[in-house]
């Protein structure tokens, strides 16, 4: 009893600094336009009518926008969704220390990795509700078969992120095909697993209609440049190892460090076909359950979702969550167990090491993730409703109108008036000629911009706003001179 004692203390000190530190970091997050986007779209929503037809050119599916309009309904403040992501990581990390049955090292050594630490951690994306639920889906997927909630919960997943779709999707077609009661009549087989096909149907045709929506939609997706198979293949061993080894910046294109660059995508790669090789040694089902979710995901990566740690950090999930499926069957384990122990606690040290060096550094906010509520707060109190306020992007301008309440904003990219980013509109190069015509439609005009810079003469700027770890996030704030 007392060792359990111990071992339950050292899981509750876990849980309280994990709390505190996320709680810090999400006190401290300035939001940006992505996360702003996502409210917007959800608060300008009147009804859910409204709702289902604005995010009909948005490329995630309609679950978190669904969670973003309920959250809209109780206030018109964006950072409410800052208090629910931290309690949404605060709930993972409780599921994660007590009721996964898997060692407690592992357990305290994956809060302490970047992502969940400060990444998803703060930023108020759907990102920590996927790994949430993804936590969950393991847990139900290593505790047994037949549970409907298990479907419920894959069912929202789907619904969330399209890269926790593929990342789940191998999951839930073992724990489908296990569940099933088999039978030598067919009709019988039918009877027996009614309930259950009925629930593994609704879930496929949910998935169909996420993968149409999403492939549908107006929203930039950074697709690759080429589409060769060996530059495929050499993507996906890039994507392997970004997840893996964040501490390292795959993306940069930086070649003065060329052995460490290609050591550890062969490292990665390795680790990667060792996790798959292992899980299909010890246990076919599993082992197609893990192949399926890790090779459908890095493709549907490879060919969109993968230019951001945020991207990188769903794979490292999947490979995290298979690992605690190959070690969930270790009584059939015929290799020492140290070997994918081994493994697993490389990746493990490499996302500690993320936490302090690395690009993925300066998510501990020691510089603002954007400026944006120092500008809003700065044009709320010198541009009353008298005044129009001009921006040269919609979709940097979205952060903005966020922190305003989401008040109107006068878009020159594309000539009109708007809160949130309407993907698919036409849109044109805004220079500060651009600028200054629009600024001439209206009586009381003030101009914010971002990346736009030397204003030309007769453009005097009032107050600039830098040192936003995004580029982008950094704004100008400019009146044309009378």
């Amino acid at each position: 009893m007392k060792l359990l004692s111990r071992k339950n203390l050292t899981l509750w000190i876990a849980f309280s600094i994990y709390a505190i530190v996320t709680g810090v970091l999400s006190l401290r997050h300035t939001m940006w336009r992505d996360e702003l986007q996502l409210w917007l779209v959800a608060s300008k929503s009147s009804t859910f009518g409204e709702l289902s037809k604005t995010i009909s050119n948005e490329n995630r599916p309609m679950g978190y926008f669904i969670f973003c309009w309920i959250v809209s309904r109780f206030t018109s403040n964006p950072e409410w969704l800052k208090l629910t992501n931290w309690l949404i990581s605060v709930f993972m990390s409780y599921i994660l220390l007590f009721e996964l049955k898997i060692k407690n090292t592992i357990k305290i050594l994956f809060l302490c990795g970047v992502i969940p630490l400060i990444g998803y951690s703060h930023i108020a994306q759907d990102y920590m509700l996927g790994t949430l639920l993804f936590i969950i889906l393991i847990k139900y997927y290593l505790d047994g078969r037949k549970n409907p909630i298990f479907f419920f919960i894959a069912f929202i997943i789907a619904n969330i992120h399209i890269l926790f779709l593929f990342a789940s999707a191998g999951f839930v077609l073992i724990y489908f095909l296990d569940s099933v009661t088999t039978s030598q009549n067919l009709k019988q087989l039918l009877r027996l697993n009614k309930r259950l096909i009925a629930l593994g149907s609704f879930y496929a045709l949910s998935c169909l209609f996420v993968i149409f929506r999403v492939s549908q939609a107006d929203a930039p997706v950074n697709r690759p440049a080429q589409t060769g198979l060996f530059y495929l293949a050499k993507r996906c061993l890039i994507l392997i190892a970004s997840a893996c080894f964040p501490f390292f910046d795959f993306q940069s294109g930086d070649q003065s460090n060329q052995i460490l660059f290609v050591s550890l995508i062969f490292v990665g790669g390795l680790i990667f076909v060792s996790l798959i090789l292992i899980s299909l040694f010890i246990n076919f089902r599993n082992g197609i359950a893990v192949c399926v979710s890790n090779l459908l995901l890095i493709i549907g990566m490879s060919l969109g979702y993968s230019s951001y740690w945020w991207h990188f950090g769903v794979l490292y999930l999947l490979i995290f969550g298979s690992f605690l499926v190959v070690l969930g069957n270790h009584q059939s384990l015929k290799i020492p167990r140290r070997i994918p122990f081994l493994m697993l606690g490389v990746i493990l040290a490499s996302q500690i090491l993320a936490v302090f060096i690395g690009p993925r550094q300066n998510l501990w906010e020691f510089n603002p993730y954007s400026t944006a509520e120092e500008t809003a707060i700065f044009l709320k109190d010198n541009c009353d409703q008298t005044c129009t306020i001009i921006m040269n992007s919609q979709s940097t301008g979205t952060s903005i109108s966020g922190y305003l309440g989401g008040r109107d904003i006068y878009y020159a990219d594309i000539g009109e008036f708007g809160s949130f980013a309407r993907w698919g509109l036409p849109t044109t190069e805004v220079t500060w000629d651009v600028m200054v015509s629009s600024a001439k439609k209206f009586e009381n005009p003030i101009l914010v911009t971002s990346e736009l810079n030397e204003p030309p003469p007769g453009v005097l700027t009032i107050n600039s706003y830098f040192g936003a770890i995004w580029p982008d996030e950094n704004f100008t704030v400019s009146r044309i001179a009378p």
